[in-house]
Parts: C-alpha cells; sequence; structure tokens
C-alpha cells in the first residue's frame, strides 16, 4: 500500500487509499497470509456495466503509478537489508 501511494505521489497524484465493496479474491488471499491490494486502471462506476470501459490514458497512468511503486518498494527493501 505505501509503495503503491508513493508512485502515485511521484507521478505527481494525490496518494488515495480507499476500500471496496465489490468481490474478488483478495479476501481470500489475505486470509492465506499473504499480502494484497487491489489496484488497477478505471473508474468502479464503469466495471462490470453493460458499457465497461477503461481510457488509454488511463491504463498508462495505472502503468506508470505501478512502475514507480515498484521502485520504490525496491527502494524500501533495500534499506531494510542495508
Amino acid at each position: 500500500v505505501r509503495a503503491l501511494a508513493a508512485g502515485q505521489e511521484a507521478a505527481g497524484l494525490p496518494a488515495t487509499v480507499h476500500g471496496i465493496t465489490a468481490g474478488c479474491d483478495a479476501g481470500q488471499i489475505h486470509r492465506a497470509g499473504i499480502p494484497v491490494v487491489v489496484f488497477g486502471p478505471g473508474e468502479m462506476a464503469r466495471a462490470h456495466a453493460p458499457n465497461e470501459h477503461v481510457l488509454e490514458s488511463e491504463v498508462i497512468e495505472a502503468a506508470e503509478i505501478l512502475a514507480l511503486g515498484l521502485v520504490a518498494l525496491s527502494d524500501s527493501l533495500a534499506g531494510e537489508a542495508g
């Protein structure tokens, strides 16, 4: 969660963290003791709707956040090891 928030900030966006009421496998993964974050492009209001779609700009933005978040995660893990 912290790494994705850092990725949002590095992309020039506010770090936003919130819950969702949609069903997904995250609950089962969490119950298995595996940390999990649900993240992706698009608006939940457009998900699983008759006109479901994701804008290309949203996919690009999500990819940037993921890349920057992975760098932040890598940096934090390197700091813990050093």
